[in-house]
Order: structure tokens, then C-alpha cells, then sequence
């Protein structure tokens, strides 16, 4: 059994796409907890709260899920494992490892993961996640001719770090057209702007490392 995700895989009928929550874990493995202030490991206040549970209905639909165990205080999977910004427009980011919260508080109260640290556990906990969703496209694409890979997210409405103004309801990111063809995205913002829910597209957020 994997200490970095959960694989949920649908029993019936199976269709080409993979959903991944990989900001949904709370998880500390032993070691990574040393000198994070315990109230933070208590709460994990960046978490992406309930966005597994948001979505399992989708098994039933036949999509695959793939969800993270461990909270992104112990590694970001959705950063840049060599640390580069994911945005050039000046807003404020977290790091690989992250060592303060969105709130601007420190995540640790003593020593912070040294280089070696931050190695170590892009091994044992950020790789394992990349090649498993590696080893499901290539299976889906044995048998399907395109594979839609969907990165799901959830954020306070408002960080003051990020931007001043409250963020949509819902946004969709495909990094203005690199990481999804357009068809896809234009059915899916028809389709939620058909709805009450405020819809962005590309704004503020365009997609994480993973989907890139």
C-alpha cells in the first residue's frame, strides 16, 4: 500500500480520464513533522479541504482517481521539483517545500528542511505521485486515443497574498491553451456559465506543474 496516494480505481465501465487531488492529503510521514509547529500539522490550514470527497462520485462515471496521503506542507506536488515560480506577474508563491502558509505564518519554528531534506523527499514522496499517474495514462492510452488528465483544486476566497479581490467561484486553467485543447475547455466553460457560479478561465490560476 503506497504512502503517497490513494488509487481509486472505478469497478465498472472505464473511460479515459484521471482526476487528481493531490492538495487533499493531512498526512505527515514520520520525520517530516520534526520542528513544523504542531498546531500546523494539527490543522494543515492550506489543505484542499473535501475535494476527494467532492468528486467520488466520479468512479461511478468510470473516471480514475488519484488522490495525495500527505499534506503539502511535507512537499508540493503541484511545484516545480527544481523550485522555479509557476507564475512571472510578481504574486506571492509557496515553495516545493513550503515554509510559510498562504496567511504569510511559519510553517516551521526551528530548522527548515535543508537541500538534502527537500531531495529526499522529492524521492520518496513527489516521484512515486508523477509515476503513478504516468503509469495510468500509458494504460488508458493503450486503449483510448486521447486521455484527459483534470488537476482539482480548492482555495480560500480570498488570500490577500495572492490577489486583493476575492477569487471566482470556479476556474479552469490550460495555460492559455498549452496544456488542454481549446475544445475541451470551451465545452466546459459553455457549460458552467450556463450556471449561477462565477467562471474564469485562465484567471487567476492557469494550472499547476502537474497538469503542465
Amino acid at each position: 500500500m503506497s504512502v503517497v496516494f490513494a488509487l481509486i480505481v472505478p469497478k465498472g465501465n472505464l473511460i479515459p480520464i484521471i482526476l487528481s487531488s493531490p492538495h487533499s492529503g493531512t498526512a505527515f510521514p514520520a520525520g517530516t513533522e520534526t520542528h513544523v509547529v504542531p498546531r500546523l500539522v494539527e490543522t494543515t490550514p492550506d489543505t484542499d479541504w473535501f475535494v476527494d470527497k467532492l468528486y467520488d462520485f466520479a468512479t461511478d462515471l468510470g473516471v480514475t482517481i488519484i488522490r495525495a496521503k500527505n499534506s503539502r506542507y511535507v512537499i508540493d506536488l503541484n511545484r516545480d521539483p527544481k523550485g522555479a515560480a509557476l507564475y512571472a506577474d510578481g504574486r506571492e508563491e509557496t515553495e516545493l517545500v513550503p515554509t510559510k502558509t498562504f496567511g504569510g505564518e511559519a510553517i516551521y519554528h526551528g530548522v527548515k528542511p535543508s537541500a538534502a531534506d527537500i531531495q529526499e523527499r522529492l524521492t520518496q514522496y513527489y516521484w512515486p505521485y508523477y509515476r503513478e499517474i504516468e503509469r495510468v495514462i500509458k494504460s488508458l492510452q493503450s486503449k483510448y486515443a486521447h486521455v484527459l488528465f483534470y488537476d482539482a483544486h480548492s482555495i480560500k476566497r480570498l488570500v490577500p497574498s495572492i490577489r486583493s479581490e476575492p477569487f471566482p467561484d470556479l476556474i479552469l486553467g490550460n495555460q492559455n491553451g498549452k496544456t488542454a485543447a481549446a475544445s475541451v475547455i470551451e465545452a466546459a466553460v459553455g457549460e458552467l456559465r450556463r450556471s449561477s457560479y462565477q467562471v474564469r478561465h485562465n484567471d487567476p490560476f492557469k494550472g499547476g506543474h502537474l497538469p503542465r
